[in-house]
């Protein structure tokens, strides 16, 4: 029955035009689901041609003992990178996925914080912010980020216990919301009220691309996003406007934002990289080495 539901939903989705689907068209089926019991699943969803390639875990966080961390690359805020699924072994993570942008000199870009102390916050970037309620948000944290890369910010927001950036934060209150991106003096690009993405992000919306994003939803579960690209197993990508968008819009998501993505995009479940991440296929190399990651652990195994 969930499965109709879902396969119902997109349908509607397209047909009304709140869904965007922008290759052929063509609607995503329900391809098969791993429940590991405990509130947490992983679906898999792929189009008719088998060009688009949707992985989609869902937490419901009332039926299971989770903790939601940020990691850093191999623990360190400067001069590391890591492929996701090391730092999800390391951290005993049941479920993690890539996070924010970053330069090849890390660390990464907009605000992190790991277990209350800050590394940095980025006021132009929005952010995933777990309280130490444990209420989950989507939200520009306030204060001046550092100027420095090594830079530590000393002004910590006393009620946040974990924090990473990405952006932009394009669903909000349920409803799709993508700002025409414009070039600022600087040369770099703001969406909205975001500002400072690379040039890149002039075509971030609608490129067929591989993409990464997390999700809130109605019902406070948590939506983990990876979509398949750059020819990986014959997936074309898919567009931020539409199927990233659809497919969190229809399970239920009232937040979401975007994260790094291309060679980034990376799912990890259960012991192992569930999407074909497209880092470096020519060298052999099909996990890119990342900034930073958010993963869900068992609260008596999380290391």
């Amino acid at each position: 029955m969930a499965k109709f539901i879902v396969g119902i939903l997109l349908v509607v989705l397209t047909i009304l035009g709140c869904g965007r689907m922008s290759y052929n068209h063509s609607a995503l089926r329900f391809q098969n689901i791993i429940d590991k019991g405990k509130g947490i699943t992983l679906q898999n969803f792929v189009n008719a041609d088998g060009d688009k390639q949707i992985y989609l875990s869902v937490v419901d966080l009332k039926k299971g003992d989770w903790k939601i961390k940020v990691a850093q690359a191999r623990d360190k805020w400067v001069g590391a990178l890591e492929v996701l699924s090391s730092t999800a072994k390391r951290h005993n993570a049941m479920l993690a996925i890539n996070g924010d942008y970053f330069s090849w000199a890390p660390p990464a870009q907009g605000t992190q914080v790991i277990d209350g102390e800050c590394f940095r916050i980025h006021e132009g970037r929005s952010s995933f912010v777990l309280d130490k309620n444990g209420t989950m948000k989507m939200i520009k944290v306030p204060g001046n980020w550092p100027q420095t890369p090594t830079e530590r910010h000393s002004n910590c927001p006393k009620n946040i216990e974990q924090a990473i950036s990405g952006g932009p934060h394009f669903i909000k209150g349920g409803v799709y919301v993508w700002p025409k991106p414009k070039v600022n003096a600087s040369g770099l690009v703001n969406i909205g009220d975001e500002f400072d993405f690379g040039p890149e992000a002039l075509y971030w919306e609608n490129v067929l691309y591989p993409q990464a994003a997390i999700a809130i939803t109605d019902k406070k579960e948590l939506l983990f996003v990876v979509c398949d690209g750059k020819g990986m197993g014959g997936a074309k990508g898919c567009t931020m406007s539409g199927d990233i968008t659809d497919i969190l819009l229809a399970h239920g998501a009232i937040e979401a934002l975007k994260l790094d993505s291309g060679g980034s995009a990376t799912l990890y479940f259960d012991g192992a990289v569930v999407n074909k991440p497209s880092g470096k296929p020519s060298a052999g190399v099909f996990e890119r080495p990342i900034a930073n990651s958010l993963y869900l652990c068992e609260k008596n195994s999380c290391l």
